[in-house]
């Protein structure tokens, strides 16, 4: 199913949170099909880069984020971060990004895919985005009906 989801907050969940974790080798696999993408090696760590420059890149975490797990121990091995300044203005100059992927659980819409377009579109100040929208129960997506934009 696909339609607009609002780009705000729910009572229970927000859109543009992270429900769950790809691998770095899933990333790799994705980014490696994007028009012009080259990956190359910095400092040590995998890095994707267009015409020489780095959007996403392998790397440890910093003692900032070691802060932040508190008592609870970080997960093992290096993390992804990614360059999304961009996706704003690319919005703003009219730049319309693909759907974002969501699934409907217990009867709240939790995003799976499109954090950083969400991120951008919302820096763009928009707040809905076009979505494809993922139901486990057949009976749950015949009674879904998505609100339409204001």
């Amino acid at each position: 199913m696909c339609g607009t989801v609002a780009l705000g907050c729910g009572e229970t969940d927000c859109i543009g949170s992270v429900s769950s974790m790809v691998s770095l080798e899933d990333v790799g696999r994705l980014v490696a099909e994007l028009p012009e993408t080259v990956e190359t090696t910095r400092h040590g760590y995998r890095t994707w880069a267009v015409g020489g420059k780095g959007y996403a890149w392998e790397r440890p975490f910093s003692k900032a984020d070691l802060r932040r797990f508190g008592d609870q121990p970080p997960p093992e091995g290096p993390i992804m971060a990614v360059r999304v300044e961009d996706l704003g203005e690319k919005v703003t100059e009219g730049w319309e990004p693909p759907p974002v992927i969501v699934s409907h659980r217990d009867g709240q819409l939790v995003l799976e895919d499109g954090n950083h377009r969400v991120e951008g579109l919302r820096r763009a100040g928009k707040d809905h985005a076009w979505a494809v929208i993922a139901f486990e129960d057949p009976g749950e997506r015949d009674g879904f009906a998505a609100p339409s934009p204001a």
